[in-house]
This record gives structure tokens, C-alpha cells and sequence, in this order.
């Protein structure tokens, strides 16, 4: 891109209005061009020091030549491409008859696993000449994994032996199945079981596998039935994602009594079924040191790219001396001198009890991060806190282990009377006017207009929930006006993830800026590392993106909104290809460069996002 080309969107508080936190991404051209897009990978994942091969079912991957990864640990070949129809097994579900009418395609690949490649979900793409796809969840654990047999195991007298640990890669291949795997268990033992799908991981369209169910049963026996099973009760850790994707993760533990043959179950809860309806059945003793709550799989990828987009306002981000750092490199310059090296300052407190009273309370110091557990029902950890006049302070909360509704952490914050002078709950009317909806959040902004001895407070909402799991870790500091936020979204909770542009067209983006903590300042965009032939103009438009993204009522009766919310501007631009533009045969990752400015001076510079880019032929109609 030539200098003067670059992208110039200048924010301020007086000409742009504050809209929601959303980019939409939208073809200029009259006719949408059919995206390349992955259904269903299997197997779902694999153990490191191996190689698999696996399956990828999608649409309009004819040309496939090439699968992307996500670190340098994985590396893919692909060995052929077939034409499929992709509904054919699921013509006659629910007693519908019919013929294919969704044509598709089949991918094989060769995945190979390097020995120290991280555990947890990675992303995979598929290259082809219809453009890159979006990421697809790859999960590899360190236990030996194994892929279930064929055929039918959909009850005792056909169930496959497992011993764990173990991951089974299985699939549900027509609705109502269900498949049986047979364990025997030691007594004594305390197991771990938990159904991945790949959701909840990565934030783009779902898998086709959103709500598995797992059961576990005991093989009993009576004298009339020798073969007789009985169901036996868990412990339920679930986890059900209502923001996209929408998933329910199956979790449960128990402990075993007295060993013998049981059965674990993995089914359906509406009974759909389904070549894409793929997923991993993790069987493995629960840990017995201070990891233990870590047993279950993680929600957070498997590493970090070098290049992530900022979210500050999620229970899952974590929060260290890297994280003050990060903050602080978003700040004005100015701001960045005065704070000097703030993390070598910060301190780390662990709680320890009693400290459920405020005379029981430890001081704390500024900056710090105080880390525990609800340990027993009704637990509350207290510190206190020497404030000043006119302070303006931040609370950051993380939930390493389990998040919310799971785990609900409250936080609190009373004056030396025991008055409440500000919280983690955030509270607006829903509905037509007479309900209030409530939610805890992960961040909380607030200025104590009179200083003295505050106590600061930390439970479980329920006062019910407690265990290894309920961790969390509180960030308390000065607060420090920077950026948070920048980047391209394609809806609410959907941030715009890739592109395939043809040549003569142009996508519109809406993009987003939060000013967190009381930034003032202005803000350019950029895009580096654009293919060839691919620009990045700033447009008008007359789309109102607050009342497409954001309910008029969003913020109605929430008069404490600025405690949670930062400021959001919008800027639309528009991502063009020209007409002469060569097409591309790799991915290319643009990158989302911010520079800010504050009083006319350069106050920061870095880069939010990484974008994969293609441009594209116009799409051409294929026949099977």
C-alpha cells in the first residue's frame, strides 16, 4: 500500500457518536460470492509425537491445496479431494424422504503432531482456490487417544472396551445413536469425563455437534437379568455457552467406591445425529495436586498468536505482570512515562484464612493481584485497602478454572461503616419495562470521592458454589486511560475473522475503538501487509450500526453503566480489491495497526488483529 493510501479515521468525542462494540462485515457486490467454509473435522484432534490422518467435510472446497495451521507444531499435507453430498446420510431423519441436494466435498489430510506441540485446541483453515476458510478447532491432549471401531455400540453387549486415561475420537453418525464404551474401574478411583466438540473455544460460526449429552452407567446384574445396568448419579460440571457458538460441554466426576465394569455413554440431547456430528471423549483420573481444577480441558486456545485481539472484559483473560505491561503500552505517552515499570511494583497476594470479617481483613498495597479460592459454601475473602481522596481505581477479576454462570464470583467494596460503595453487578431493565436483568462483570471502574479504610470482599454469588474450581485472581490499580479494544467484528460477539475478496468489489467494515478508563484522544487505523491490488479507503454511510448491533434499550435503567462499559466509536471502511488485482494462491495476514493521538502528539502504536486474506476468482458454477 503506498503512503498515501493509508487509511487516516480520526475519532473524537464531539463528531463520532458512541455506538456499540461491533464490526459487520457486508459484500458491496450485487451478487454474494459462496464462502469456502469447514462442517466437520475428524477425527476431532490427537496426542502429541503422532501423525492422523483425517477427514474434512465442507462446501466449495473442490480446489483444496493446502491446510493452514496455527503453529509450527502442526503441519499438514493433503493427499485427496472428493466430491460428496453433504446431507445424504441425513436424508430420511425424522421419517423425511428425499433426495442429496447439498453437494460438498471430502478433504484428506495428513496431520503431523510435533512432540512438544501444545495441549489444548488449535485452529486449522483449508486453503483453496475459492479462498480460506474460517478456523476449525483441532484439540490435542497428552493422553494416548484412540478412534472408535466401526460399526454399531449402542448397548452393553456391543460397547467398546476403553482403559484410561484416554480420548476417544468417536462420531454420532445417524440421529438416535448412541455410543458405549466399557471401562473397568479400580475402587478407590476418581475419574474425570467430559464430551469436546470444539465449541466454546474459538468464537466463529458453531460446529454442527452443539449439544452432546454423556451418561455413565454401572453394570449390576439381578438374578432375571444378568446383563441389567442402572444409571448412577455425577458430579456436574457442564458448561453451557449461551453467546456464539451456542455448545454445552458435558463435564462430570465421581468418585468410585467399589470397582467393577461401568459403561460411559455419549448420545445427544436431541437425538440428532450425523457424519459432522463428531466428538472427543476425555477419560482420565482426577488430578491430586493444586493443578486439580485444571483437569478439565481448557476453554482458552491452546496458546496465544502472536497477535491477539484485546479483550478486557472477559473472566478468561489473564491477568499478570504481561497483562499491566500490555495495559500500559496502550497508554499515552505521558501516561507510560509517569507509570514507569508499574509491574516490577506489583504486588502478589495469596489469601489465607480465617479472613472471612474485615478484622480479620490483610492490608494491601497498590498495584496488586490477590489470588484464592471459595473454599467452603458461604466463604468470603476480605482485604483492606487504604484509599485517598478523589482515587480513581480499577478491579479486574479472572476465573481461571471456571467461569460464569458456573462460577459467579461478587465483588464488593464497603467504607469503614460496612456501607457498599461499589460492585461487580451490573443491573438494567429487560423486557418491556418490568424485569431487571442482572449480570456480574469481569471489570469494574470507580472514583472514591472521600478516601479512608475500605474493605474489599470476594464470594461466590450463590454463596452455594465452592471447591478447587471456584479460583480467581483480582487485579486492583490506579486506573490508566489507554485503548482497549480495536478491531473488525461481523456481528454481536463475532469478530470479523477473515476475507476472500474478488477482484472489482469490496467488503464494508465496521470497526471498533474502546477508550477505556477515561481515554481521551484520537485514533488512526491501518491495515499493513494487504495482498497486492488490495486497499483500505475510509467511506460515509447512513446505516445506523447502533440500532443493527446494539437494542435501543441496552443501557436502560443502568445508571452505574460507566462503572463496567468503556466509550465505543465506530469508523466504516471499506476493504477493495481492484479490478486488475492478481488472485492468490496463499493466505496473506493483514495487519490491524493502531496509532493513537492525544493533544496532536503521537501517544501509542500497535497492532491488534492479524487478518487472513485472499483475493479470489469470481466464483464459477461446478457440477458434481
Amino acid at each position: 500500500m503506498e503512503a498515501g493510501d493509508a487509511l487516516a479515521v480520526r475519532f473524537t468525542r464531539i463528531a463520532i457518536a458512541i455506538l456499540a462494540s461491533v464490526f459487520i462485515v457486508r459484500p458491496a457486490a450485487a451478487e454474494v460470492q459462496p464462502a469456502a467454509e469447514i462442517v466437520s473435522v475428524f477425527p476431532l484432534g490427537g496426542q502429541p509425537g503422532t501423525t492422523i490422518d483425517v477427514v474434512i467435510r465442507g462446501e466449495r472446497l473442490q480446489s483444496t491445496h493446502a491446510v493452514w495451521t496455527d503453529c509450527d507444531a502442526i503441519s499438514a499435507q493433503v493427499t485427496r479431494v472428493e466430491w460428496i453430498y453433504l446431507d445424504e446420510e441425513a436424508v430420511g431423519q425424522y421419517g423425511k424422504k428425499g433426495q442429496s441436494t447439498r453437494p460438498g466435498q471430502r478433504v484428506h489430510a495428513r496431520l503431523t503432531i510435533a512432540a512438544d506441540a501444545a495441549t489444548g485446541a488449535h485452529a486449522i483453515r483449508v486453503v483453496s482456490s475459492r479462498g480460506v476458510t474460517g478456523p476449525y478447532p483441532f484439540l490435542v491432549h497428552s493422553e494416548p487417544t484412540l478412534r472408535e471401531k466401526s460399526g454399531v455400540k449402542n448397548s452393553p453387549e456391543n460397547a467398546q472396551s476403553v482403559r484410561y486415561p484416554i480420548v476417544v475420537n468417536g462420531r454420532l453418525d445417524r440421529p438416535g445413536e448412541t455410543d458405549f464404551y466399557e471401562l473397568s474401574i479400580d475402587p478407590d478411583s476418581e475419574l474425570q469425563f467430559e464430551v469436546l466438540t470444539g465449541s466454546g473455544v474459538l468464537h466463529t460460526k458453531p460446529v454442527i455437534n452443539k449439544q452432546p449429552d454423556f451418561v455413565l452407567f454401572s453394570h449390576t446384574g439381578s438374578f432375571f437379568n444378568p446383563k441389567r445396568t442402572r444409571r448412577i448419579e455425577t458430579t456436574n460440571r457442564s458448561l453451557y455457552y449461551r453467546f456464539a457458538p451456542q455448545t454445552f460441554l458435558p463435564r462430570h466426576a465421581r468418585r468410585f467406591s467399589e470397582a467393577g465394569r461401568y459403561f460411559a455413554v455419549v448420545s445427544t440431547l436431541q437425538g440428532d445425529g450425523g457424519p459432522d456430528h463428531c466428538y472427543q471423549l476425555r477419560i482420565r483420573r482426577r488430578p491430586n495436586d493444586s493443578d486439580a481444577p485444571l483437569g478439565w480441558s481448557p476453554t482458552r486456545r491452546a496458546h496465544s498468536a502472536s497477535i491477539t485481539v484485546r479483550d478486557e472484559h472477559s473472566f478468561e483473560r489473564r491477568l499478570d505482570r504481561a497483562w499491566l505491561d500490555s495495559t500500559v503500552a496502550r497508554a499515552p505517552q505521558k501516561i507510560r512515562e509517569s507509570a514507569g515499570d508499574l509491574s516490577s511494583r506489583l504486588s502478589l497476594v495469596t489469601e489465607s484464612e480465617p479472613n472471612d470479617h474485615r478484622d480479620q481483613a490483610s492490608e494491601l498495597q497498590l498495584p496488586v493481584i490477590v489470588s484464592g479460592t471459595i473454599d467452603a459454601p458461604g466463604d468470603i475473602d476480605s482485604w483492606r485497602l487504604q484509599i485517598d481522596d478523589g482515587a480513581k481505581l480499577t478491579f479486574e477479576i479472572e476465573t481461571p478454572a471456571m467461569i460464569p454462570p458456573h462460577f459467579s464470583p461478587r465483588l464488593s467494596i464497603t467504607n469503614a461503616d460496612g456501607e457498599e460503595v461499589t460492585h461487580n453487578i451490573y443491573r438494567k431493565i429487560g423486557g418491556d419495562g418490568d424485569d431487571w436483568l442482572k449480570f456480574v462483570r469481569p471489570k469494574v471502574n470507580y472514583t472514591f470521592q472521600e478516601g479512608g479504610k475500605f474493605t474489599i470482599t470476594i464470594r461466590d454469588l450463590t454463596s452455594r458454589g465452592h471447591g478447587p474450581i471456584f479460583q480467581y485472581r483480582v487485579l486492583v490499580r490506579e486506573q490508566i486511560p489507554h485503548l482497549g479494544e480495536v478491531c473488525f467484528r461481523t456481528g454481536y460477539e463475532q469478530r470479523f475473522d477473515h476475507a476472500n475478496l474478488v477482484p472489482g468489489e469490496s467488503h464494508t467494515l465496521y470497526g471498533v475503538t474502546e477508550f477505556e478508563e477515561g481515554f481521551e484522544g484520537e485514533i488512526t487505523l491501518d491495515i499493513d501487509n494487504l495482498p497486492p491490488g488490495v486497499q483500505l479507503r475510509p467511506i460515509t454511510t447512513t446505516v445506523n450500526v447502533e440500532s443493527k448491533i446494539f437494542p435501543s434499550y441496552h443501557r436502560r435503567g443502568a445508571p452505574q453503566y460507566d462503572w463496567f462499559f468503556p466509550k465505543r466509536i465506530f469508523v466504516t471502511v471499506a476493504l477493495n480489491a481492484a479490478k486488475d488485482a492478481p488472485t492468490t494462491e496463499a493466505l496473506q495476514l493483514g495487519r490491524l495497526v493502531a496509532h493513537s493521538i492525544v493533544n496532536g502528539e503521537p501517544a501509542a502504536y500497535f497492532v491488534s488483529q492479524e487478518i487472513p486474506l485472499m483475493v479470489i476468482d469470481r466464483a464459477r458454477e461446478e457440477k458434481f
